[in-house]
């Protein structure tokens, strides 16, 4: 087990483009199987990434402090962390995802059952599917708490995702705004809260939730 990135740690803005790789059961304390940090890169097309684990955050990845990672047709299946379960995105870095699957992926402690996005931390998602993930706490699928910008989500799937607490798909904390279009929710769900497929309670004035 490493302590960050069990399988390939990313530091001082290194670059890193991987192809038709395949990362599963390995273990760090964040970032399963990569993080990256201090402004550092990655370009994934087709991987996948199963069964890995994070005891604090990102079962799969972990996106860090200005870094910036891009995910094309990639897979994360199985993956498991306190927080984000498969991805966690913080301190003004940005994860972008393109045909990703996301399947069984859970947050065994936290928020985010795939995805966690906080302090500054930037998402989009285009065509990407979420099914099965879960959180012990809010976001089944995604979560979203002061994130630097508005969250874009388009032409997804979120189908038999669950939150004990609140957003069984999606859940948008203090300070977010959050666009969804041509997206399709199915039988997601909560165990004591609110929202069964989107949670919205920005707290401040100026967020906006968009569905079309």
């Amino acid at each position: 087990m490493g302590y960050t990135g069990g399988a390939i740690y990313l530091t001082d803005s290194s670059t890193f483009t991987g192809t038709a790789l395949e990362f599963s059961e390995n273990t760090a304390y964040n970032g399963g199987a990569i993080e990256l940090t201090d402004g550092s890169t990655a370009t994934l097309t087709n991987v996948e990434f199963a069964d890995n684990t994070a005891h604090r955050d990102g079962g799969a990845l972990r996106v860090y402090d200005s870094s910036e990672a891009s995910c094309l047709n990639c897979e994360f299946d199985s993956n498991n962390a306190d927080k984000g379960g498969a991805v966690d995105v913080s301190v003004d870095a940005t994860f972008a995802d393109t045909g990703g699957v996301y399947t069984d992926n859970e947050a065994i402690d936290q928020d985010g059952g795939a995805i966690r996005v906080t302090l500054d931390g930037a998402l989009e998602l285009n065509t990407s599917t979420f099914e099965g993930n879960e959180a012990a706490q809010a976001g089944g699928a995604l979560y979203l708490y002061q994130p630097g910008d508005t969250t874009v989500i388009a032409d997804a799937s979120f189908q038999n995702n669950v939150a004990g607490s609140d957003g069984g798909a999606i859940s948008a904390d203090l300070g977010s705004s959050l666009t969804v279009s041509n997206t399709a929710f199915e039988d997601n769900s909560t165990t004591l809260g609110s929202g069964g497929a989107i949670a919205f309670d920005p707290v401040t004035s100026g967020s906006t939730l968009t569905i079309s």
